[in-house]
């Protein structure tokens, strides 16, 4: 029985070739715009997901009210905060420093001094820190590794550089240095980045009461001297990428902001792509009722209806499905050159891409099914054949409502993504009366913000010329 379902619906796709063609490409646009936007929104996510200890990983950061002003919460503080804070708190299981080289230093090779290269990601860190984040050693011992002054850890890629075959420095070379020498300078020299890990077990906020008993303690003098209210959090590893209202220098850090403005550009771009496959396929519907008639004057029961036009758009979501994921994978190396990212996540290797494409998928299928399905599977038999299959205003009322709706959602996806486009351009190139150089964060919303609006002026087009074919003459008279 099955197998006679699926040739039928094979064969009337294949009937209506043009038909078939224009619903299939229009929702494949619409679906390879959407995959490409969720898989930058998960990259977003993914950020430092990798590591074993995330759920117990977390950045301590400090807000500060002075004399009564605003709170300031930055991610910056002293080295001698986070051996304090190990010493202190029990619930500490350990903790590692970062202090980025500022000066971005220029490296060369002994042998070939001419050979030089600037490196921009530079950083002073504890021997702890492989011990706390998840870097696999491809050669070495991370116990040892950042132990001894005068030695360095670099990635696979960095040290090919140099040797053919994100640099890592021990944080004592730092600290040993003249500046440093004042042991209060410990607590008042503010551009260290301190990482905890706590004890699974621990209570967040009373880790945070007592982080913020030892600061105290620490510079009660420097507060009370300069009127200053301080406060010790722990943020979570998970939010350290995307939370830009802590202020971190140096650091590739993304936006919540930026990452729910794409997700609510691929939800309406779904929503575009869904409601125009639904609009051209209720406009086609009823040019099937005589088959509906005659289908049910031999025997054929509505279930049996049903689960054939539903068979139908599910073959129809299917093909469709597997044509954005080429289209998607085709774009991936362009969207990744254009917005900086680095998209590899492929539906069925991300659960959260997997579900949200099943869902898509079922819910395709449902819309666009559920209208020939019910509706005209219930119209009596003689009525069909007749020409008096029911009411044309009821018809004409779902298609008006689909189409505004999706002319709607497009105007205000349109008109949203160009003015953030034209705002991130102008906070790019407005002169500040100095050179800053290059903001690679902000040329890469600006490109992101470009994509968007692309992919909209793109995926408009393609429906409005399916909501253009979707005007067919009806075959039948309706009272």
């Amino acid at each position: 029985m099955f197998k006679n379902y699926l040739a039928t619906a094979l064969r009337n796709l294949l009937r209506r070739k043009w038909y078939s063609f224009i619903n299939i490409i229009g929702l494949t646009f619409g679906l390879a715009c959407c995959l490409i936007i969720f898989q930058y929104v998960a990259f977003e996510y993914s950020f430092d997901d990798f590591n074993a200890n995330a759920a117990n990983l977390y950045r301590v950061i400090q807000t500060e009210v002075r004399q009564g002003g605003e709170p300031e919460t930055d991610a910056l503080y002293g080295y001698a905060l986070g051996p304090a804070l190990a010493q202190a708190v029990p619930e500490v299981v350990n903790f590692a420093r970062l202090h980025p080289d500022y000066n971005d230093p220029v490296v060369s090779k002994t042998a070939q001094p001419s050979i030089a290269f600037e490196e921009k990601r530079v950083y002073y860190a504890d021997p702890t820190f492989l011990q706390m984040f998840t870097y696999p050693l491809v050669v070495g011992e991370k116990e040892r590794a950042l132990a001894d002054p005068g030695t360095v850890l670099l990635s696979e890629s960095t040290a090919s550089k140099y040797f053919g075959s994100d640099i890592l420095l021990p944080i004592t070379d730092l600290i040993q240095k003249s500046r440093y020498s004042d042991s209060a300078q410990g607590w008042s020299w503010h551009n260290f980045n301190t990482y905890v890990q706590i004890r699974e077990d621990a209570n967040r906020a009373e880790v945070e009461r007592k982080f913020t008993d030892v600061l105290r303690t620490n510079r009660e003098d420097h507060f009370r001297r300069t009127n200053i209210i301080a406060n010790v959090m722990v943020q979570p590893l998970a939010d350290v990428h995307l939370n830009e209202t802590v202020f971190a220098p140096k650091a590739l850090s993304g936006s919540y902001g930026t990452v729910y403005f794409f997700t609510i550009i691929g939800l309406v771009t779904l929503l575009i792509a869904l409601v125009n496959y639904v609009n051209l396929t209720t406009a086609r519907s009823l040019d099937r009722a005589r088959e509906v008639g005659v289908r049910k004057v031999v025997g054929a029961a509505r279930g049996q209806l049903v689960l054939q036009f539903l068979l139908e758009s599910a073959l129809t979501n299917l093909a469709a499905m597997m044509l954005a994921i080429g289209l998607a994978e085709i774009l991936r190396p362009l969207v990744n050159n254009l917005a900086g990212t680095r998209l590899t996540d492929l539906p069925w290797t991300n659960p959260w891409l997997l579900l949200t494409f099943i869902g898509t998928f079922f819910l395709g299928t449902l819309l666009a099914g559920l209208y020939p399905a019910f509706v005209l599977s219930s119209f009596r038999p003689v009525a069909i054949i007749t020409g008096k299959a029911g009411a044309h205003s009821a018809r004409l009322w779902l298609r008006q409502g689909l189409v505004i709706l999706q002319f709607a959602a497009s105007i205000a996806l349109i008109v949203g993504t160009a003015i953030v486009y034209s705002q991130l351009e102008y906070m790019r190139n407005m002169d500040l009366g100095i050179n800053l150089g290059t903001n690679l964060d902000g040329a890469r919303f600006v490109a992101a913000g470009g994509l968007a609006l692309v992919i909209s002026l793109l995926t408009v087009s393609t429906q409005a010329i399916k909501a253009a074919l979707a005007n067919p003459v009806d075959s039948l008279k309706y009272e």
